[in-house]
């Protein structure tokens, strides 16, 4: 099997379970959107679309390894709703370097999903401590 048919099967896995069961659990919403927000923040972006679409390679390389590694962390750590947005997020950024057009097409939903997961963030903030 190719590396494309490989992501492409992981890649369908992980939008089958977004569309069944993550996107109506509000903390893993909140979880992916509150990494996805830091993200695009940092890089000055408008929306997670917009920066997955104008991602140099270097840094899309650059944020393809901190996926690889953020992601073991939080796996080590048994924080699995972390491990899973940012397994949801590299998908989505590999995704834009796919020519399969189902992939394409489902990136650019899990584009709008993480979106979504970023003004839900972003409406619900975490409680400051004072």
């Amino acid at each position: 099997m190719s590396k494309e048919e490989e992501f492409k099967q992981r890649f369908a896995a992980v939008m089958k379970d977004l569309n069944a069961d993550g996107r109506h659990d509000p903390e893993a919403m909140w979880v992916l959107g509150s990494i996805a927000a830091q993200i695009v923040d940092q890089a000055k972006a408008k929306s997670w679309a917009a920066l997955r679409r104008d991602l140099a390679r270097a840094d899309y390389d650059k944020l393809v390894t901190t996926f690889q590694q953020k992601g073991n962390e939080f796996v080590a750590a048994g924080n699995h709703k972390a491990a899973y947005a940012v397994q949801a997020l590299a998908m989505s950024v590999v995704s834009r370097s796919q020519t399969d057009p189902q992939v394409v097409e489902g990136g650019q939903l899990l584009d709008g999903l993480v979106d979504r997961a970023i003004a839900f963030f972003r409406q619900n903030p975490p409680n400051k401590q004072t």
